[in-house]
């Protein structure tokens, strides 16, 4: 049988240990809040979420579509993203037939004219209300594609 002095020692730990890991998850999730928003490289996961939010915020509900060069070639991630998290968050999704496009172009590290011979390609799709490049340089456009 254990001794009740024991069992305290026991239970005293195990509170510890409690309080331990929740200080540490706490701790860790304070951190997530301080990082800025975009960090690494284009690519990372976090800065493809913060482009497409930012997609739908300049959208404000008018029906987009969009238009993405990454150098990976396959966009799985920004399909995920704008097939499931938008609609998800924003209550509707891309449509092909819109009049306003956004156009994605991630920074080539291996081949850093690529995204430029991209924009070059597309000079006549549409007219660019406003252009802006994030931190980790991937530019968006807005276009008007009527």
């Amino acid at each position: 049988m254990i001794s009740k002095k024991v069992k305290n020692n026991y239970i005293g730990i195990i509170i510890l240990v409690i309080l331990f890991v929740i200080n540490i998850k706490g701790s860790a999730i304070i951190k997530n809040f301080q990082k800025p928003l975009f960090e690494g490289d284009a690519s990372v996961y976090r800065n493809e979420l913060a482009i497409v939010d930012y997609v739908y915020k300049e959208a404000n509900g008018k029906p987009f579509k969009y238009v993405l060069y990454t150098p990976p070639v396959h966009d799985y991630t920004y399909q995920y993203l704008f097939k499931w998290y938008g609609p998800l968050k924003y209550n509707y999704a891309p449509s092909i037939q819109a009049p306003l496009a956004f156009f994605i172009i991630e920074p080539d590290p291996d081949y850093p004219d690529r995204p430029k011979w991209f924009l070059e390609a597309r000079v006549k799709d549409g007219k660019i209300i406003k252009s802006k490049t994030v931190k980790v340089g991937i530019i968006i456009q807005t276009r008007d594609v009527r």
